[in-house]
């Protein structure tokens, strides 16, 4: 505290009186100078105790308020050893995490083909009833127009469930494919049959996918009580058309409707007239993955203050296939447990071509937990030729789409 002096006063005061005057003006003078001293003490003792004292902050007019403290995000995991059990082939694309959300991708991408050839073993070109290796790598070399393995074939004797068969494997088209053969003679059919097994070399090749195709094999019925190997349900037994051969197809595989005989190796005109048509005697089948291609995005970041509704779904996964997708067809929305869904189908961007199919099936999912936002995407990409019905695709489809989700722990 800061004190001011009081101006100066003249005052003239007759000598006689000087002595007392100046008596009482010291003691008065004396006693102001203490209760001063007194008064500025107390002042500084009361500055001190005050500024001492904890104070309770003071809000300047204007001033930001503190922010609400940051939600811990919770990344979801992926259990992929339960995709792997029932689909090998997964691998992680993309995994990335920040205290601000992630973005994590897997993906299966295959793109097998089995074929199965028949053909006369008597007449020209014939074999007669037994097999050798080397009419059998003979019979594969001039399979089909302009495709020669790398190298030569080399075959091997192994045994089928009804008859001795040659193996045969290599690659073709430079490397592009991955092929195997089993041949083999059936006499009482009078018949020589190939199942040509092939996976694309520019997509995934897990050895579970030729085990796959070999297993195939063993189940072709090639003559009426043949020894065959089922496969597994929910695999099931395909009688091809106009003949009485049939083998066993896995599930989410399918043979193409109305095929008919092809010269050259996966052109994809498999059911063009002018090819010739599929006969007991000489023949060609095919049969695929429906979806070859599958893939599961999951997004999360932190959650907004507003509702979750379709409008905001809806946003959401526009948004998300803007940069994807030529064009999103959206289909049926719902909701069950807190997550929100939309179904529908988009036109993917030119890619690989494998499988060449540009439409995709896809399936979101939007929820919400402990302030974390989630958007999972699955999507499905194949070929399905002929006159496959949409029904019997939504029968495969839709369970493979709710696998991927199944695989998402959060």
């Amino acid at each position: 505290m800061r004190f001011l002096a009081p101006r100066s006063v003249l005052v003239s005061i007759p000598s006689d009186r000087l002595a007392a005057v100046s008596m009482v003006t010291v003691v008065t003078l004396v006693m102001m100078v203490t209760m001063m001293t007194m008064g500025a003490g107390g002042s500084q003792a009361a500055a001190m105790a005050s500024e001492a004292a904890p104070q309770a902050p003071q809000a300047s007019p204007g001033a930001a308020t503190a922010p609400p403290a940051a939600v811990t995000l919770s990344p979801p995991r992926l259990l992929l050893e339960a995709l792997e059990r029932t689909s090998p082939g997964w691998i992680t694309m993309e995994n990335e995490s920040s205290p601000q959300g992630g973005h994590l991708v897997i993906e299966r991408l295959v793109w097998p083909l089995f074929y199965l050839h028949w053909k006369p073993l008597s007449g020209a070109g014939g074999v007669g009833g037994r097999l050798s290796v080397a009419e059998a790598e003979q019979a594969v070399a001039s399979l089909w127009k302009g495709v020669v393995l790398d190298p030569p074939p080399h075959g091997q004797k192994v045994a089928m469930p009804a008859h001795e068969a040659v193996l045969i494997e290599g690659t073709t088209s430079h490397g592009e494919w991955k092929s195997r053969y089993f041949v083999w003679a059936c006499p009482e059919s009078g018949r020589l049959y190939i199942a040509d097994m092939n996976a694309s070399l520019q997509a995934t090749v897990p050895p579970q996918l030729f085990e796959l195709m070999a297993s195939m094999a063993r189940s072709v019925r090639c003559h009426a009580d043949a020894h065959i190997e089922e496969l597994p349900p929910p695999a099931k037994r395909y009688d091809i058309p106009g003949t009485d051969i049939s083998y066993g197809i896995p599930y989410a595989w399918a043979p193409v409707a109305g095929y008919r005989v092809q010269e050259v190796f996966g052109t994809g005109q498999f059911s063009t007239k002018d090819h010739p048509a599929v006969t007991s005697e000489v023949g060609q089948d095919v049969a695929l993955e429906l979806d070859s291609v599958r893939r599961l995005n999951v997004i999360w970041e932190a959650a907004p203050d507003s509702a979750m509704t379709f409008d905001a779904l809806a946003q959401r996964v526009q948004a998300f296939w803007q940069e994807r997708a030529n064009n999103m067809m959206p289909g049926e929305t719902r909701t069950s447990n807190d997550v929100w869904m939309m179904d529908g189908l988009v036109q993917m961007r030119s890619g690989l071509g494998v499988p060449p199919a540009r439409m995709h099936k896809f399936r979101a999912w939007a929820w919400r937990k402990n302030g974390t936002s989630y958007l999972a995407v699955g999507q499905l990409g194949g070929v399905r030729f002929g006159q496959r019905i949409m029904s019997e695709v939504r029968d495969i489809a839709n369970p493979m789409l709710e696998e991927l989700f199944q695989s998402i722990e959060y």
